[in-house]
């Protein structure tokens, strides 16, 4: 997933997150900005779900230990 988002936002950069050494925090941002749509995405499809199975069973279903360790 690191390694496609950086495929996907090279192109768009003018040039490597690191150049001789140095990070170059413009084009980190950008990276860390596209890397971040993931994140919602996934928060977005774990929400759907645990509201799914509410209205099937009833219950308020919470995030637990092993369930946060799966996202």
């Amino acid at each position: 997933m690191l390694y496609q988002t950086y495929m996907d936002v090279l192109p768009g950069l003018d040039g490597y997150l690191n150049e001789s050494g140095i990070l170059r925090l413009d084009r980190f941002e950008a990276f860390i900005v596209k890397l971040s749509q993931f994140d919602v995405e996934v928060f977005k499809e774990t929400y759907d779900n645990m509201e799914y199975k509410k209205t099937k069973t009833g219950k308020n279903i919470t995030l637990g230990p092993k369930m946060v360790g799966c996202i």
